[in-house]
């Protein structure tokens, strides 16, 4: 089985239990594909910590498409690299090390800030 494809959005103070679009203070909704993902509830009257708290959490669970992604493509290179490394000179070790880090600074990255920012 595979998860939802395409990017999953975040929608604050909605919720479509039964289809209805009605709105509801607290309610985050994270949706892919027409369909709901998750749904996230605070209390109203919470905190402000308390929903920050699932805001940060709708971020990281709206990003987990691109997260796995960055992650199946960092052992992808990474063990196509170390086939490389076993047998390069030093300057192609550099060169195969600078991509790595290139890729990392890149791909990783922005994956890692779409959950976190």
């Amino acid at each position: 089985m595979e998860h939802t494809k395409g990017t999953w959005e975040i929608q604050c103070d909605k919720d479509n239990i039964l289809a209805y679009e009605e709105t509801h203070p607290g309610c985050i909704n994270i949706r892919g594909d027409g369909w709901n993902i998750a749904r996230i509830w605070t209390q109203i009257g919470e905190s402000k910590d308390a929903h920050k708290m699932a805001e940060a959490n709708a971020k990281l669970i709206a990003a987990a498409p691109d997260l796995l992604s960055a992650c199946k493509k960092a052992v992808d290179d990474i063990v196509k690299q170390a086939n490389i490394l076993s047998t390069a000179s030093e300057a192609e070790k550099d060169a195969t090390i600078n991509r790595l880090i290139d890729w990392l600074n890149n791909d990783c990255l922005e994956a890692i800030a779409k959950a976190t920012i």
